[in-house]
């Protein structure tokens, strides 16, 4: 596989240091952890890692639920009832 394109990205020193220092005691350099990363990213079509911010229906709902738009129940016979019934 040849190597001929350049990435780069700003991230805070600290960071970028403390990174350098954890994968070196891995035997690689920062290099090397972005080449898996993307590597890795191509193959699969994902991140090789668990994203833990909210997707967009998620955030959708997080903002209805704050504007007060969200649906409500009685009781627990009664949700499980809207939740099964055909829309």
């Amino acid at each position: 596989m040849t190597t001929d394109a350049v990435v780069r990205a700003r991230i805070d020193k600290k960071i970028k240091d403390q990174a350098a220092q954890v994968l070196e005691q891995m035997g690689l350099t920062l290099s090397d952890a972005i080449r898996l990363m993307m590597i890795r990213t191509a193959a699969d079509k994902a991140l090789p890692f668990k994203v833990k911010a909210p997707n967009a229906a998620t955030r959708t709902a997080m903002r209805q639920a704050k504007a007060g738009r969200v649906k409500t129940a009685p009781n627990s016979k009664r949700l499980m009832a809207d939740l099964n019934a055909d829309d």
